[in-house]
């Protein structure tokens, strides 16, 4: 089975001269990044007049800039919980104050009417609306703002806990009006999370569906019987796969079931795809990742035991691969900016000690050295045959009876 061919694929192209020609003098050139899988491929000079370094190429941090004053927010809280409700009311009647205008979501309408007047409306272009996105809640329900912008750039995301630090959720909601006025100046930093598109065919090479996520997507079995998987990079068929399943994560996910299942935790900073088995039947099976311009397909063959596998997407059921069929999955073309607590790898770090409570170890004592003094007072004493000398000073022969 040869998969079909993505249209979208990314691809890197490098323009550059051979380090290994001498002349007299250096031509100067340039290296271009060159995002292809975009309507209008963004190419980024990283490199001028010959001067290539790390520095160049690494990208510590990302700055965000308004072109306009912002206007329209968005609000999406914890579904059901009376104290983000309470949370969400405060925080509308501040930003009203500001002259703002604040939407929520209709399946928290009743949550909110008693608190606090507003007018309902449905729009399914959000992207062309919203300005700001405001989440009070955990992680959780990060993942489910996004599926509100199906296909569909992403607004600026600022994410408030209530008590518990979550990764996408850095601030304390203590601290809104401060953070809420910095985002409303600009000029602030920024993690821009990548996303993951899965495009389902059938075997047949039509497309069947899409699917979206922010942490992974997840192809399990259905039924007692292992998965058989082929798997594909870039259309090269690389290995089959018995397992439970097998997880493909953004960089944001390393930190959720892919790690789980013993993937690497990676810095949502590091352009990358995770493919994590999922209790593979092999000891030499190990987690890979590949870079965020690969093309990973996942198909199920027809010799398959199993007559499908479960796709979930961001820890919910979406729907199933047949036999026959495969899913492409290449880096989205719509990533999640995030407003960072101070930077990217310094809020990632303390996620991974304070949530997951990485490399705790427990504290020992520091280690004492016995003094020798007192052999030595022995050995200049003249009494030395007494029986006071027999035994220890410390008292660890006085059990042993």
């Amino acid at each position: 089975m040869k998969p079909l061919k993505n249209k979208n694929q990314q691809k890197f192209q490098f323009k550059y001269m051979s380090p290994h020609i001498k002349s007299p003098k250096q031509v100067e050139y340039s290296i271009t990044r060159s995002l292809s899988y975009t309507t209008t491929p963004l190419k980024e000079i990283i490199a001028n007049y010959s001067e290539i370094s790390q520095s160049n190429l690494c990208k510590k941090s990302f700055r965000f800039e308004w072109k306009k004053e912002p206007k329209n927010v968005l609000i999406i809280k914890k579904w059901k919980d009376e104290k983000t409700t309470k949370m969400a009311i405060e925080l509308i009647n501040y930003l009203k104050k500001l002259h703002l205008i604040v939407y929520i979501e209709p399946s928290t309408s009743n949550e909110l009417k008693e608190g606090i007047p507003f007018t309902e409306t449905q729009k399914s272009n959000l992207n062309e609306l919203i300005d700001l996105l405001i989440i009070i809640g955990g992680d959780g329900t990060v993942l489910h703002a996004c599926t509100l912008f199906p296909q569909q750039e992403l607004p600026l995301l600022l994410a408030f806990h209530y008590g518990t630090l979550a990764f996408f959720s850095v601030f304390d909601f203590k601290e809104y009006p401060k953070q809420i006025k910095t985002v409303l100046k600009g000029n602030f930093e920024v993690t821009v999370r990548a996303r993951l598109l899965g495009q389902v065919y059938s075997e047949e090479k039509k497309l069947k569906t899409e699917y979206e996520c922010l942490n992974e997507f997840v192809i399990s079995r259905d039924g007692p019987w292992l998965s058989r998987l082929d798997c594909y990079c870039d259309d090269t068929f690389f290995t089959t796969i018995q397992a439970d399943g097998i997880i493909i994560s953004a960089p944001s996910g390393s930190t959720a079931y892919s790690k789980s299942a013993g993937g690497p935790m990676v810095c949502p900073n590091v352009p990358g795809i995770l493919f994590t088995p999922i209790c593979a039947h092999s000891l030499s099976n190990r987690p890979l990742v590949f870079p965020d311009c690969a093309v990973i397909t996942i198909h199920i063959p027809n010799t398959s035991r199993s007559e499908s596998a479960i796709i979930s997407v961001d820890a919910k059921k979406q729907g199933k691969l047949l036999r026959g069929d495969y899913i492409v999955i290449t880096t989205h073309k719509f990533s999640l900016p995030c407003v960072n607590k101070i930077n990217t790898n310094t809020d990632w770090v303390t996620g991974i000690s304070a949530i997951l409570h990485w490399n705790n170890l427990i504290s020992q004592p520091d280690l004492q050295f016995r003094s020798f003094d007192h052999f030595e007072n022995i050995e200049n004493s003249s009494d030395l045959d007494s029986d006071d000398h027999l035994g220890s000073d410390d008292g660890r022969n006085e059990d042993l009876d």
